[in-house]
């Protein structure tokens, strides 16, 4: 399958050429903060098409590629895996939510097959409207997918829809603090939202190359900050580390 391009293009020209280390440039004060952002975005996309080029020389050929320690996917399995499961308790009662990369994310695939080789469910999001939450149909690897809205691959539709517990966020830059610039649908930010309302607050953790770090993100009130990140360079935790699942049930 050929991944899909990028489903939402910038209304903002593009700025300046983000520097190598990964940092944005600073805009001026006077654009309001949604062309900030806008502009944020489209730095951080060219930057993350350019480190998803590299990956791809180097070797992450993924699905079907052998897993590598030396290219990004295969080093965020083995960080992921590593630091996930000692916290999963019980792993065939965690629900661990992950999402087919498109347009250059870093593949998160190859983490969810470690996972659900030592017990986790797994499950792929559905778009179900333009300002709706995501949805969630449990997966495993090698099963089929379809296509879906906006260009994204999903679980066929007779899959069981099901609530995550643990979330695998795509993103294009994340900051010192947790907060993590997306695509501009703003669908992650109402699904974390949903699952909190309803009850069921979920574990967050972006997947993202090291070098998609900056300092800071111009935030929002709605912006829910991530619970950690995992890169190819290891996992970072944001605040309190979330204790194993019976822990956090208590």
């Amino acid at each position: 399958m050929v991944p899909p391009t990028d489903p939402f293009p910038d209304s903002v020209p593009e700025g300046t050429d983000p520097p190598s280390s990964g940092g944005l440039s600073a805009r001026p004060s006077s654009l309001s903060l949604a062309a900030v952002k806008a502009d944020a975005r489209t730095q951080a996309r060219r930057l993350r098409k350019g480190l998803a080029d590299a990956a791809g020389a180097a070797g992450d050929k993924a699905p079907g590629a052998p897993l590598s320690r030396a290219t990004p996917a295969g080093a965020v399995a083995f960080h992921g895996a590593a630091d996930l499961l000692p916290r999963l308790t019980t792993p065939h009662e965690t629900i661990i939510a992950g999402y087919w990369p498109m347009a250059g994310e870093l593949d998160p695939r190859p983490l969810m097959a470690a996972l659900h080789g030592h017990g986790c469910r797994l499950a792929l999001p559905v778009v179900v409207g333009p300002a709706s939450a995501l949805a969630f149909r449990a997966w495993a690897p090698g099963e089929p997918v379809d296509q879906g809205a906006l260009g994204t691959f999903q679980p066929l539709s007779l899959a069981p829809l099901v609530t995550p517990t643990w979330l695998l966020v795509p993103l294009l830059a994340f900051d010192d603090a947790g907060h993590r610039l997306g695509q501009g649908g703003g669908f992650y930010d109402r699904t974390l939202a949903g699952l909190g309302a309803a009850g069921s607050p979920v574990v967050a953790i972006g997947v993202a190359y090291a070098a998609q770090r900056v300092e800071a993100l111009p935030v929002e009130p709605h912006d829910r900050p991530l619970d950690g990140v995992v890169t190819e360079a290891g996992v970072r935790w944001f605040g309190e580390r979330p204790r194993p699942d019976t822990e956090r049930k208590r």
